[in-house]
């Protein structure tokens, strides 16, 4: 387990995959990932054991510490030891957004594949709608590289997916 000021993270668990479900299938989670499919009980049973299986992937569970609540669950994947690269996301329960645990969570993962680990690029990508979610990766000195045009079809139309990196000699720059 590893601990941030407000968070607890730890691997996801099988007894913890009913929530990452509950979390993916939630309308206003759904409305800003790329993959809008609802996930079934079996479905998030296979996707589990070939998780815990992959050596590119991996899943955290965020829970709040003062209240042992569940907050999100942050993703890691492609992560790429050869050329030193990964790819990360999170999703945050709507009860526990805006309380910068989004921040906390990813200024953890920036140190440990930076400083612990010797990753050298870490990228996302992000829908060109979440502003909130874009602002919070430019202040943590994620750059935009480039976009993919009309590449998610949401709300009757389509929207640019946005891709953002930080390079491990930009994120001891950062404030």
């Amino acid at each position: 387990m590893m601990f941030t000021t407000n968070l607890e993270i730890r691997l996801l668990e099988r007894q913890d995959i009913g929530f990452a479900r509950t979390l993916h299938n939630a309308e206003d989670t759904l409305l800003y990932l790329s993959d809008v499919e609802h996930i079934s009980e079996p479905q998030q049973e296979k996707w589990f054991e070939s998780i815990c299986l992959s050596p590119a992937a991996r899943r955290y569970i965020l829970i709040e510490k003062s209240t042992r609540d569940y907050v999100g669950v942050f993703r890691v994947d492609n992560l790429d030891w050869k050329n030193r690269s990964v790819c990360l996301g999170l999703d945050i329960t709507s009860e526990k957004r805006g309380n910068r645990y989004s921040s906390e969570a990813y200024l953890y993962f920036l140190d440990y594949f930076f400083r612990q680990c010797g990753i050298a690029r870490i990228y996302l990508a992000t829908l060109e709608s979440n502003q909130v979610a874009r602002a919070i990766y430019r202040k943590l000195g994620f750059t935009e590289e480039g976009r993919s045009r009309s590449a998610i079809y949401r709300n009757g139309r389509y929207q640019d997916l946005v891709w953002m990196s930080i390079l491990a000699s930009e994120y001891g720059s950062n404030p």
